[in-house]
């Protein structure tokens, strides 16, 4: 009684015969898309860097400028503009209301 060694086909070894074209296809486009997600995320987190602290250096403009304006021996003309630093602020009084127009130097 001969034992066969898988001549059934279930354990025959094949070989295949094509490249790596389709391998090395799929891995550069899935590095260039991580890549492109990396970047955007850099590029996204700038962004907010940059806005956030224009947001909090025109809400220090606008508390300077209300501190003077609330200051007992200040008369301030009820239209003006003030320039700091960082930007300038306009302001206009009117109906007991004061509105304020922060523009920063940098957007």
């Amino acid at each position: 009684m001969a034992i066969s060694g898988g001549d059934n086909g279930r354990f025959r070894q094949h070989r295949h015969r094509g490249g790596i074209f389709l391998s090395v296809l799929l891995f550069f486009s899935l590095t260039s898309c991580l890549l492109l997600l990396v970047l955007e995320d850099e590029r996204l987190t700038s962004d907010f860097t940059i806005r956030t602290t224009n947001l909090y250096q025109a809400k220090i403009m606008k508390e300077l400028f209300l501190m003077d304006y609330y200051s007992k021996d200040s008369e301030l003309a009820s239209t003006g503009k003030r320039t700091y630093n960082k930007g300038t602020l306009s302001y206009e009084e009117s109906n007991e209301k004061v509105i304020i127009i922060v523009k920063m130097k940098n957007g």
